[in-house]
């Protein structure tokens, strides 16, 4: 799933989609290997602490992609404050994401009340907010 994310967050060109893309590759993946994606962001939370390193090692590797995506969505986001500022848009993209993930996985209330449309549509319109693009 990280992997996936981070081949479409690095060969995308900053564009007015947003970051669609982003949540429409991790949707994707979701459905296609659902049941990693159970364990992965539902199950597995809190199990060891070995499952929690890979967990973490996993939403690094994602903060440090989305961290890049961020500054080449906002041109002048790049040194001193704006690395700072996009490094807190990334973390905060991370936990949208996972929760996005597990609401997915989960067939959760939301889900259910947005439908699978909506609700990826939402999720989109979201991250963007949360990067002000």
């Amino acid at each position: 799933c990280i992997a996936a994310v981070a081949a479409a967050v690095t060969t995308r060109q900053p564009s007015s989609e947003g970051l669609s893309e982003v949540v429409s590759t991790l949707l994707r993946w979701l459905n296609e290997d659902e049941e990693s994606a159970l364990v992965f962001f539902v199950t597995s939370v809190g199990a060891s602490l070995e499952v929690e390193s890979i967990r973490q090692d996993a939403r690094m590797r994602l903060l440090r992609v989305l961290a890049d995506l961020v500054t080449r969505l906002r041109p002048g986001a790049g040194a001193g404050a704006g690395a700072a500022q996009a490094a807190v848009c990334a973390a905060g993209l991370v936990s949208w994401l996972e929760m996005v993930a597990r609401s997915w996985v989960e067939r959760d209330d939301i889900y259910r009340g947005l439908g699978r449309h909506d609700f990826e549509r939402a999720a989109a319109a979201l991250a963007d907010r949360m990067v002000a693009i």
